[in-house]
């Protein structure tokens, strides 16, 4: 006989199959949309959520996730730092993008954090500011994880008006595009 009464027993098999249900993940999602836009404060929002069109920027507040207080935890906020932590999860002196610019002793000047010149931008002549690559960043994005976490089957793709917006979202296996303004094409 237990010493335990049947409503205690029926308690105990609830919480065990809540906990059970609790640990069932999540089902992957089809489509991560990733929308980062400068100097646009988070209760814009909600101040003008009624400008908002059902098909916009109001179904991805309805059916997704968005964030009410995003603040940066450092004082310099370029875009490329920014976008990194958006992207990495991480600061600039772990991720190496520091800012849009820095100083390279090497070669005893300042050089665009993204430049390589291995990499030039087809159809363009190649430019000692252009950023052309990821190769900089250390560690992964948010594009990264995504491409390894389907076995690379998924796409990650970023489109900004900056090629340094682009680069950084796109991370190192994502695929970047940008608005050229000198051939006024993506």
């Amino acid at each position: 006989m237990s010493c335990f009464s049947p409503f205690a027993r029926m308690l105990v098999l609830i919480a065990a199959v809540l906990s059970i249900a609790a640990a069932t993940p999540a089902p992957r999602p089809r489509l991560v949309v990733l929308i980062i836009i400068d100097q646009f404060r988070a209760d814009y929002l909600t101040r003008f959520s009624d400008l908002f069109s059902p098909g916009g920027f109001r179904r991805l507040m309805d059916g997704g996730a968005w964030m009410t207080d995003a603040t940066y935890n450092h004082l310099h906020v370029t875009t490329i730092p920014g976008h990194s932590v958006i992207t990495s999860g991480t600061y600039g002196y772990r991720s190496g993008m520091i800012d849009n610019y820095w100083f390279d002793r090497a070669a005893g000047q300042p050089r665009p954090a993204l430049a390589d010149s291995q990499y030039h931008i087809l159809g363009k002549q190649p430019q000692p500011d252009d950023h052309t690559s990821p190769r900089s960043i250390q560690g992964s994005t948010l594009s990264d994880e995504l491409r390894m976490a389907t076995n690379f089957k998924g796409k990650a793709v970023a489109i900004a008006m900056k090629d340094y917006s682009a680069i950084v979202c796109a991370g190192t296996l994502g695929t970047p595009y940008w608005f050229d303004t000198g051939a006024g094409l993506f």
